[in-house]
């Protein structure tokens, strides 16, 4: 179920993609950035991690702390969003369980009409530009959309952002804002 108001965050634990336990709650006192990306091959979720890293000085020096999830295994993230080296925290979710408690979609027919229109074929390109060619990654979700969400230092969701497009995250001028107050 999609989170409609503003709530507690959902609270889990995950692996990070080097293998290290990881609890949300732990964060609690922060600022967090909790973004859901399709999967470690994805070439846009990739061009959207490079954004970010690029950012990471400013958005830390603000005190955001960014999780990002992958619907993929450890081994699945490695050759691809692993070879980043992100300073931030990366966790795989291959089962999905993650995406289930915050109600992050699956659609084929969203997926497909993205795919379909020149906003993708930009965004696919400027990913490719950058080193982030398109490929599908077997076993993955290739219909899961990208969902965003900004939690406060009291651990509520104050933001949210369900992609309607594969190339549709939370702007990053939003979420520096949210980082800044």
């Amino acid at each position: 179920m999609k989170i409609q108001k503003q709530t507690t965050a959902r609270d889990f634990k995950a692996t990070t993609i080097d293998g290290n336990p990881f609890n949300l709650s732990a964060l609690k006192g922060n600022k967090i950035l909790l973004s859901f990306y399709r999967n470690g091959a994805c070439a846009i979720c990739n061009l959207r991690v490079h954004e970010l890293i690029k950012r990471t000085n400013e958005l830390s020096i603000m005190g955001l702390k960014i999780v990002a999830i992958f619907e993929s295994s450890i081994a699945d993230m490695k050759p691809f969003v692993g070879k980043q080296k992100a300073t931030f925290t990366l966790l795989s979710d291959p089962e999905a369980t993650l995406y289930n408690i915050y109600g992050v979609e699956s659609s084929e027919e969203k997926i497909n009409h993205v795919m379909q229109n020149s906003i993708a074929s930009d965004k696919i390109e400027e990913a490719a530009e950058n080193g982030f060619p398109l490929i599908k990654q077997e076993g993955s979700n290739f219909f899961r959309m990208p969902a965003d969400f900004l939690i406060d230092k009291t651990f509520i969701i104050k933001k949210w952002h369900y992609s309607n497009e594969v190339v549709d995250h939370m702007p990053i001028e939003e979420i520096i804002e949210f980082a800044r107050n």
